[in-house]
């Protein structure tokens, strides 16, 4: 929902204007607009909506007298703001209507594209019926605030457009339209441009484009005084790129910092979430003891309803982590099955992606457990998933955890076959890597063409780019050759010496391949959360 820019001053001077004896319409837009300051206002209580109904009442009774069209239009509009802000959905979108039609009509183009703005609000960005809508919405408005030249409120619009681009590209187009027009009029207050920069960058894999992005735009919040959500978004997404990094000590830092201003707003949900953030941040550290602390605290200051399967679910899966990598298999087991339980129930409204996450977390724990006809099931269950819809990532974690499970089961020739497995997906990996890659040429191509010079130290730096991660994989696989020679000539001295000595020796050599592997797989499968 859009907020009020009118500050406790300006709301002060709107009263003095009220005082003065008069109706026209400097009188009705100065109580509609203090009607709108009420709404917004952080921390509202129940009077302060009270105030703004009688102030949207005085203004409807002085426009009786004037009859202004666009003091019509307005109301309607701040009566939208008002039946939102009660929970009233269904009367706000029929007013928000009739305010674009009235606003429209009379050629206020302000009120008008804050009527448009205000309507995209109310469809869902990210849904298949909702988005074209949304952009629409907000390229009305940015029609409408070009007719009056109100800078400040385009920026706002491409900034909006930006963040609900469903492309990379188109995204970074939007917000650096936002950016040129926040500059040109001296706007400081860009950090949340900034951010959102950081995350397309993100989501595009394009990590050290993303994080100067994400660092600038906490400066700017500092240099702002932003204590708001926007300064935990822009902390978690910091920390979500030292952890892409592997930097889970930096990840750590940011993450705890926005988790500070989660709790300072009672944010429940995103309190949960940038927990588990640091949670996993903690496992990867080998740090298993903090993020039981940090749960434990967590979960007595903020208890998850009954009704929360989500929060329920991950909070379980958080402990199951946490006692695996403390070796309590005793401990680790109560959580264990009370993970599968939830699952279990709640079965049919779990997607495949949660479930494949949670079948890999149980399966970890069962081997740490040694219980491998357990640890078999479930990764039997995973493979199922993975088959359908898993991710060339989920692959690669399945078979190196299947490769695990034949090692510890001595089951050599098994693992030999898993191994070369995970090196086919290995490719796979660097396949869509360099896919991805040429779309990305091929748009700077597209966007850059008439900038040669720009273009082409661009292209430089993506051939190096892609010689180092040639060059990477080069070695890997060398490396999982030369290992894979060496479990065969394992498997081959054993066959031929039976004593114990040597059966041990190849035992332990296969355990060695456990260990690699895992180190490897840990940095692969690693999406927008920790």
């Amino acid at each position: 929902m859009l907020q009020s820019d009118i500050t406790r001053q300006q709301a002060d001077q709107l009263l003095d204007i009220i005082r003065q004896k008069g109706t026209d319409t400097t009188h009705i837009h100065a109580l509609l607009t203090l009607a709108e300051f009420n709404i917004f206002k952080n921390g509202k209580l129940k009077t302060d909506l009270d105030s703004a109904k009688l102030f949207i009442d005085q203004a409807k009774a002085m426009n009786s007298k004037i009859k202004s069209v666009t003091a019509y239009g307005y109301t309607a509009l701040v009566e939208s703001y008002l039946a939102r802000e009660s929970k009233h959905d269904d009367i706000a979108k029929v007013l928000n209507d009739k305010a674009i039609q009235i606003l429209n009509d009379a050629k206020n183009y302000n009120h008008l594209g804050q009527a448009y703005y205000q309507r995209a609000t109310y469809y869902n960005p990210f849904d298949d019926s909702g988005s074209s809508k949304v952009i629409e919405l907000y390229e009305k408005g940015i029609a409408a605030y070009k007719q009056i030249n109100n800078v400040e409120r385009q920026g706002y619009g491409y900034k909006r457009l930006g963040e609900y681009s469903n492309t990379v590209q188109g995204t970074i187009d939007n917000l650096e339209k936002s950016l040129a027009l926040y500059k040109s009029i001296h706007y400081s207050a860009v950090q949340e441009v900034y951010d959102l920069m950081a995350v397309a960058y993100m989501y595009d894999l394009n990590i050290q484009k993303a994080l100067p992005y994400a660092l600038l735009a906490l400066k700017v919040a500092e240099q702002q005084k932003d204590t708001t959500m926007e300064l935990c978004a822009i902390n978690n997404h910091i920390g979500l790129l030292y952890g892409k990094k592997k930097d889970h000590k930096n990840a750590v830092i940011y993450f705890t910092q926005a988790l500070k201003t989660a709790e300072y707003y009672k944010d429940v949900n995103t309190i949960y979430f940038l927990a588990f953030n640091i949670i996993n941040s903690d496992i990867a550290l080998n740090s298993p003891l903090p993020a039981k602390k940090l749960l434990d605290r967590i979960l007595k200051k903020f208890p998850i309803t009954n009704d929360n399967i989500d929060l329920s679910r991950l909070a379980t899966s958080s402990f199951v982590k946490i006692y695996t990598s403390l070796n309590d298999v005793k401990t680790g087991k109560t959580y264990t099955e009370l993970l599968q339980q939830i699952d279990e129930t709640n079965n049919a409204s779990l997607n495949n992606a949660k479930l494949i996450n949670d079948y890999t977390i149980v399966s970890k724990f069962y081997l740490m457990a040694k219980s491998y006809q357990l640890a078999a099931a479930y990764l039997k269950k995973c493979e199922a998933l993975v088959n359908k819809s898993g991710t060339t990532y989920d692959r690669s974690s399945l078979i190196a955890l299947k490769f695990r499970l034949d090692t510890a089961q001595g089951n050599y020739k098994s693992a030999v076959l898993h191994l070369l497995k995970y090196n086919i997906t290995q490719d796979s990996i660097f396949n869509e890597t360099k896919a991805i890659e040429f779309q990305k040429q091929q748009v700077q191509y597209e966007t850059e063409k008439k900038d040669q010079q720009i273009k082409i130290l661009e292209q430089k730096g993506l051939l190096q780019q892609s010689k180092l991660q040639h060059a990477n994989l080069i070695q890997a696989v060398t490396f999982g050759g030369v290992l894979v020679m060496l479990v065969v000539s394992a498997l081959i001295f054993g066959y031929i010496n039976k004593n114990g000595q040597q059966t041990r020796s190849s035992h332990t050599k296969m355990n060695c391949f456990s260990n690699y592997l895992l180190v490897r797989n840990g940095c692969l499968k690693k999406c927008i959360t920790a």
